[in-house]
This record gives structure tokens, C-alpha cells and sequence, in this order.
């Protein structure tokens, strides 16, 4: 009979896959506000910042992921981290269209299309 795989067989896959997906809003979170401060902050047109940001961001998190699932032969840090910048994009996308009501932004015509 042979035994079933124990965690501590697997440790060292877990633990890069692990790093994958906690690069993910490392990522988001160093090239988000980098990108808006360079471009000139919070201004009516900063969508294009944070589409900007967040192609960077993309680019950058699935090629640390895509790294780390063939180097461990596995695809659940790829698709968890394609999963969390779909979230990461969404939630960028949210607040650019929902500035807080203390925002100028906020008084500013709506953004068309949005991010």
C-alpha cells in the first residue's frame, strides 16, 4: 500500500505558490500610486493613470506567477493570481468612478466608460 502525499512532500510547492499570490497585491499596491503620483495625482482625467498602473501591474504579477507555476509544474498560481487582479481591477475601477464625497473629483463630471 502506498501512502498518501503529506504536506511536508509538497511544502516547498506550497510555499512558492504562496509567494506568487502574495506578490499579487504587492504589485498592485508599488505601481497603482507610483503611476497616479508621477502622472500628477487625483485629477479629473486619472483613469488613464490607473489603466496604466494597472496593465504594469498585471504585466508584472502573472509573470512572477507564470515564473513560479513552471518552475513548480503547477497552474494554481497562475490562475490565483489572474483571479486577484481581476478583484485588484475592479476595485481600482470602483473608486476612480466613486471618488469619496470630500474628493473635488467627486463634484466633477462622471468619467466615461471608466477603467
Amino acid at each position: 500500500m502506498t501512502a498518501l502525499p503529506r504536506v511536508s512532500d509538497e511544502a516547498g510547492k506550497v510555499a512558492l505558490g504562496i509567494v506568487a499570490l502574495v506578490e499579487v497585491p504587492q504589485v498592485w499596491s508599488q505601481w497603482q500610486p507610483s503611476v497616479s503620483t508621477l502622472r500628477g495625482g487625483d485629477w479629473p482625467g486619472m483613469e488613464e493613470s490607473v489603466a496604466l498602473g494597472s496593465a504594469i501591474a498585471w504585466g508584472y504579477s502573472l509573470a512572477i506567477a507564470g515564473l513560479i507555476s513552471w518552475i513548480i509544474g503547477e497552474w494554481w498560481p497562475l490562475i490565483g493570481a489572474a483571479i486577484m487582479n481581476v478583484v485588484s481591477q475592479s476595485l481600482y475601477g470602483h473608486f476612480v468612478r466613486n471618488p469619496h464625497e470630500d474628493n473635488p473629483r467627486a463634484k466633477a463630471p462622471a468619467i466615461e466608460g471608466g477603467v
